[in-house]
This record gives C-alpha cells, sequence and structure tokens, in this order.
C-alpha cells in the first residue's frame, strides 16, 4: 500500500515541475474520473477536473484495504492528505539539507492542477482497485467539497493476440563519429498509426548465442522481466508512437538483432525482429521478420 501512495506523489512531484505558482481558485469543483484504459498489464487513470483552476489530490488504492477500515468519507480524506503533508515536509527537509535555493509550496509538490493522465502497470491480475480524488485548497491546506472515487478489476491475462506490426528503421547516425546507430521503431495496425505500448531492445547475436542459446523470445522474456522489475524503468522503456532510438558503441561488421513486442501478456504471438550487420555509413531502409516465420 505504501508503494502505490509513493508512487502517486511521486508522480505528483514530476507534475510540480511543469507548474510555478499558476492561478488558482479556492472553490471545489467537480473531479470527473474514468479510466482511458484497462487491460491485464497496465491501467491508465484520467482525472478532469471541471474547474481547471481547483487545485487537487488523488490516489489509487487496493479495494479490500479500503473496505477493511470502513471509513467515512471525511476520515479517508484527512488520512490522505496528511500522508500527502508528511511526505511533503520530508521532501522539503531533505532539500534544506543539501542546501536548495528553490524549495517548492506544497501544491507544486503535492498536488494536481488541471487534467491528469497518469499510467499504471504491475497490477494484479483479478485485483480491485479504487481511485479516490478531492479539491484542496492550497492557502489553508484544508479539503474542499466532496470525495470523488471509481471502482476498478484489473481483468486477466488477456487471450487475443495484437495485431500491431513493428517495423524497423535502421541507420547509421551521421552526427556521431563513433559507431553508433539510429533505429526507428514504427510501429502500425492494419497499416494505421497505433498508440498500443511496446517494449523494445536489442542485442548482439553473439550475446544472443552466448546468453539465450540464440532464442530470441528467451531474450525477450528477460528484457520484459527486468524492464516489469522496476516501475519507473518500465514507464520509461515503453513506447507508444514511432520511436526514433540510439544505440551507441557498436563493432563494425558485428551482427545485431533488434525486438519489438506489444506490452501484453501473449507478446510471443506478436515478436518482431530484424537482424543487420553493423557498418559505418548504412542507409536508412525499413523491414522486419516476426517470429515465428509465417
Amino acid at each position: 500500500m505504501k508503494r502505490l501512495f509513493t508512487i502517486i506523489l511521486a508522480l505528483a512531484a514530476l507534475a510540480s515541475c511543469r507548474q510555478i505558482e499558476p492561478e488558482y481558485t479556492v472553490e471545489p469543483t467537480a473531479l470527473k474520473i474514468s479510466l482511458t484504459e484497462l487491460t491485464s498489464k497496465y491501467a491508465t487513470v484520467s482525472i478532469i477536473p471541471q474547474n481547471s483552476a481547483a487545485y487537487y489530490y488523488y490516489t489509487v488504492l487496493y479495494k479490500d484495504f479500503y473496505d477493511e477500515y470502513a471509513l467515512s468519507d471525511d476520515h479517508i480524506i484527512q488520512i490522505c492528505l496528511d500522508i500527502a503533508y508528511n511526505e511533503y515536509i520530508d521532501w522539503r527537509y531533505d532539500y534544506l539539507l543539501q542546501d536548495e535555493k528553490y524549495i517548492a509550496s506544497f501544491q507544486s509538490h503535492s498536488l494536481f492542477l488541471g487534467e491528469v493522465s497518469d499510467f499504471y502497470a504491475n497490477l494484479g491480475q483479478g485485483e480491485s482497485y479504487i481511485i479516490l480524488a478531492f479539491c484542496v485548497n492550497p492557502n489553508t491546506k484544508e479539503p474542499m467539497g466532496l470525495l470523488w472515487k471509481k471502482e476498478f478489476t484489473v481483468p486477466q491475462a488477456e487471450t487475443t493476440v495484437s495485431t500491431m506490426v513493428i517495423d524497423f528503421g535502421v541507420a547509421d547516425d551521421p552526427s556521431d563519429e563513433e559507431t553508433s546507430l539510429r533505429i526507428s521503431l514504427r510501429p502500425s495496425d492494419k497499416n494505421l498509426p497505433t498508440k498500443e505500448p511496446y517494449v523494445w531492445g536489442w542485442i548482439s547475436l553473439e550475446n544472443l548465442k552466448k546468453d539465450f542459446g540464440g532464442d530470441i523470445p528467451a531474450y525477450v522474456a528477460e528484457l520484459m522481466k527486468s524492464t516489469e522489475e522496476d516501475y519507473e524503468k518500465l514507464a520509461q522503456a515503453l513506447r507508444r508512437d514511432v520511436s526514433l532510438e540510439l544505440c551507441p558503441d557498436l563493432e563494425v561488421d558485428e551482427d545485431y538483432v533488434v525486438v519489438a513486442v506489444p506490452y501484453r501478456d501473449n507478446w510471443r504471438k506478436s515478436l518482431y525482429y530484424r537482424q543487420f550487420t553493423y557498418k559505418k555509413g548504412i542507409e536508412l531502409s525499413y523491414s522486419h521478420s516476426k517470429y515465428p516465420e509465417e
């Protein structure tokens, strides 16, 4: 549970980097909570305030935990606010110890302003959660208005197969005198752009054979496992659109394999890869292979 609170507060901290004491209201507003995506692997939570000038706080809890204590809305709001403020004080103290000149306000660090869309992964399949949100007066740090709620249950493992196809564009990096490569990842679904998240990676053919017996799915399984072990790493690793990536320190005339799979339980049925030999001056070209070959 502490981890869920930590994730939300960390996201609030990131949001604060974009907000420098904007105009705000001290009146409560309605908060529309929705799930714009919900799969067995991830969920995207969206919150849209009716008045975009109202500060608010939100968190996600296990539904069983929420039901077990059966607290009143006012009590829940106060607990959430106390946790948020205590976390802010700890964060502020750490920054003061580091002799930082700028210390963000409570609202800039711990609250949200305007529309929010946050991505969550590593949720338990079949597990139920509840999203809680309420407005906060940044002047008094007191809650305002109602506690807004939305429940959701993470579905079990998917059986449907992604129809996304991922093309790999390979080209030498002309801006780098060293041996590096630019890889363009171009996902599409029935020849149309798609926003389905995917994971990608690259490995030398020599290491693929040495560490994974040349088994591409085994390499991807390890890639998925290591990526999912760290929430922040996962959020950074996922791509949703055309993406230009840099592969540094390649060996000339060495063979490499680049892979990409949709972020789904049954990614093995939608595994795309491209094997290439690195040479200086490679011109851009697109291609892909599907594993296993069809």
